[in-house]
């Protein structure tokens, strides 16, 4: 009879965490939030690629000579064109992983300066069950064996305890309610 009980006990368990385990749902939740902007200057080497066009396209103006007009290339421009600063502000990329933001600066026909601004995004996922479904087994200095199983949802559960005195021979029945903090 002891033996008896012993595995009835042991089988429901078994059969209480086969349950539990194989009725788990999950629930997820994706949240997107903005890391700490980083900003730093690239370091600028060398050209790596460097290309002379064969006809390359000047700008011209005009000039009469003897009443007769005539197409020069205009040295102040081209002067000028090579002389000015040209600062640009461009988004490399804006999506899930981030946002990066550089601003190079060209003058005299060389890159000076690559500021940049990175601003990373971090994805984080939440996943929660609803419902939470378990199974106990216990044995305590009064001699009383129990076995039970119970389920939680959210926070607020309640279970079921059989519970046996192996030195009277008698079972009684427990049934509580528990809170997750």
């Amino acid at each position: 009879m002891k033996n008896l009980t012993t595995l009835i006990i042991i089988a429901v368990a078994l059969i209480a965490f086969l349950i539990g385990r194989a009725s788990v749902q999950q629930s997820h939740e994706v949240v997107y939030t903005k890391g700490v902007a980083m900003k730093g200057s690239a370091t600028i080497s060398l050209p790596t690629k460097e290309i002379q066009p064969i006809q390359p396209i000047l700008p011209y103006r005009y000039i009469f000579i003897d009443n007769k007009e005539k197409e020069v290339v205009d040295t102040a421009k081209i002067i000028s064109n090579y002389m000015a600063e040209r600062t640009y502000s461009l988004t490399l990329f804006d999506n899930l992983h981030g946002k990066l933001d550089i601003a190079p600066t060209i003058q005299y026909n060389k890159l000076t300066a690559v500021p940049f601004s990175f601003t990373p995004i971090k994805k984080t996922v939440y996943s929660r069950q609803k419902w939470t479904f378990f199974s106990t087994l216990s044995y305590n200095t009064f001699n009383i064996a129990g076995v039970g199983a119970g389920a939680f949802y959210n926070n607020i559960g309640v279970h079921y305890r059989y519970l046996w005195n192996t030195d009277l021979n008698v079972g009684g029945h427990e049934m509580g309610v528990g809170v997750i903090f």
